[in-house]
C-alpha cells in the first residue's frame, strides 16, 4: 500500500513539474505582435498593493503601453486589489507612461484569470487581442482567453524578474493553477448542459 502511494506521488509530482516547465518554455517562445496588426492590448493584472501597483503589476503596464505604441487601443483586467479595482490603479499608470486616456477601457470585477478572459470578452465582444502578462503566466492566459472566443494575434511579455525563489514558486503556482482551470472548464460545458445560466456559472465556477 505505501509502495503505491509513493508511486502516486512521485507520478503526480513529475506531471505537475513537467506541466510547469512545459508553460513556462512556452511563454518564453511566443511570438510578439507585428507592428501593423490591428489588436486592441489586454493587459492582465500583476497586483496592487495598499492602493499601489506591485513592480510586476508596474512592469506588465509597461509591457503594454509598449505593445499599444501610437494607435491601439488597451484594455485593463483585474478587480482583485484591497482599495481600488486593479484596472482602475493600472489606467492612470498608463496614463503617466504617454497613454491617452480615450485609448483605455478597463474591466474592474474579475478576480481570476478565468474571470478575466470572460468579462474581457464580455467588454470587447472578441476581436483579435494581444494579450499582456509575465512570460510564466501567458501560456496559461493564452489557453483561457482562446476558449472565451478570442484571437490571439500576438503577446507582449513583461520584464519584471522576481527573485529565484518567487520565481519558481510562481512558475509551480501556474502548473496548478492550469490543471484547476481545465477542470472548472469542463464542469462549465457540463453546468450548461443542465441548464446552469451564465452568471451561476461564473458564480460556480470561476
Amino acid at each position: 500500500m505505501l509502495f503505491t502511494l509513493l508511486i502516486a506521488f512521485a507520478a503526480l509530482f513529475v506531471t505537475f513539474a513537467l506541466t510547469a516547465s512545459c508553460l513556462y518554455w512556452i511563454g518564453s517562445v511566443l511570438p510578439s505582435a507585428a507592428t501593423a496588426t490591428p489588436a486592441t492590448v489586454v493587459v492582465l493584472g500583476g497586483g496592487v498593493r495598499s492602493g499601489r501597483l506591485t513592480p510586476l503589476g508596474r512592469a506588465r503596464v509597461q509591457a503594454g503601453v509598449r505593445a499599444a505604441g501610437a494607435d491601439r487601443n488597451i484594455l485593463f483586467t483585474g478587480g482583485l486589489s484591497d482599495s481600488r479595482a486593479e484596472a482602475e490603479v493600472m489606467a492612470p499608470f498608463a496614463v503617466e507612461l504617454g497613454l491617452l486616456p480615450d485609448r483605455i477601457k478597463t474591466e474592474g470585477h474579475s478576480r481570476t484569470t478565468l474571470q478575466n478572459a470572460l468579462f474581457t470578452f464580455d467588454a470587447l465582444g472578441g476581436g483579435p487581442i494581444i494579450l499582456a502578462s509575465d512570460r510564466f503566466h501567458l501560456a496559461r492566459a493564452a489557453i483561457l482567453f482562446r476558449w472565451a472566443g478570442f484571437q490571439i494575434v500576438g503577446f507582449a511579455p513583461s520584464a519584471h524578474r522576481s527573485e529565484p525563489v518567487a520565481h519558481l514558486w510562481q512558475i509551480m503556482r501556474e502548473a496548478l493553477s492550469l490543471w484547476l482551470n481545465l477542470a472548472r472548464m469542463l464542469l462549465w460545458h457540463g453546468a450548461a448542459l443542465i441548464g446552469a445560466s451564465r452568471a451561476q456559472r461564473i458564480k460556480w465556477l470561476t
